[in-house]
């Protein structure tokens, strides 16, 4: 019925790890939300980087 938030927001998460005066648990916390977003971004441009190397060579390859 609730569900939390797939990611939440990036630079909060990031000061949260690096604040200090966090107890540790709530910092690993953060520390594994930022590392999945992080994670996400390069599949992302991994991603792009290969349709934008299809565009550019066409579907079937330089060959056909």
């Amino acid at each position: 019925m609730f569900g939390r938030k797939a990611h939440g927001d990036a630079k909060r998460s990031a000061t949260k790890v690096l604040d200090m005066k966090r107890d540790p648990v709530t910092r690993l916390k953060h520390l594994r939300i930022v590392l999945g977003i992080c994670a996400l971004v390069l599949l992302l441009e991994r991603r792009y980087a290969q349709c934008a190397r299809l565009a550019v060579h066409g579907v079937m390859g330089a060959d056909d």
